[in-house]
């Protein structure tokens, strides 16, 4: 779970939770505890999916508490979320120590080639780096899909490129502690 805030152009991502093997109570609550102004609770497709028990797992979150939790609607090809997150990596700022776990996931994400088939096919690699980036993943597709109210889509590359593992690649950095 990515814990994350629009400023202007800047896409301010401030925490991250990994390896919860939580029921959705425990996983509420430990959100909630957290105390963030919460707004809209991104979920994948699958998560309006029906279980065994008859219930969706985005039902099993609202009913222990968890107000406002959308479904992204599923993408046709994987790779069409992670460029689009490629592309939004820039406006992005990512406050250290908190998302340090997260990071260094997303820096061991790494895929697969086939060509099995005759043709060259790259395929996303199952493993603990690919819950953080899928996780991630999210936030650029429901961009995509205009579920973001109120994040504003820069006409120009933003100056603001650092937070990830403080690199300073611009003339102005901003790590937030």
């Amino acid at each position: 779970t990515w814990y994350w805030q629009s400023v202007g152009t800047e896409i301010r991502v401030i925490d991250v939770d990994m390896e919860l093997d939580m029921t959705p109570v425990q996983r509420v609550s430990s959100m909630l505890a957290k105390g963030y102004n919460y707004g809209t609770h991104f979920l994948p497709h699958d998560a309006a999916s029906t279980n065994s028990s008859g219930r969706t797992f985005q039902g099993e979150l609202q009913a222990a508490g968890l107000k406002n939790c959308r479904c992204v609607p599923r993408t046709a090809d994987v790779w069409v979320g992670i460029n689009r997150l490629r592309q939004l990596m820039p406006r992005m700022t990512f406050r250290l120590p908190a998302c340090d776990a997260g990071l260094t996931a997303l820096a061991n994400y790494h895929y697969r080639r086939f060509t099995s088939t005759g043709l060259a096919q790259n395929e996303p690699v199952h493993d603990w780096s690919s819950h953080a980036a899928d996780a991630l993943r999210i936030l650029a597709e429901a961009e995509m899909a205009g579920m973001i109210q109120g994040m504003a889509n820069p006409r120009i590359t933003p100056v603001v490129r650092t937070g990830f593992r403080n690199l300073q690649t611009t003339r102005r950095a901003v790590v937030l502690r």
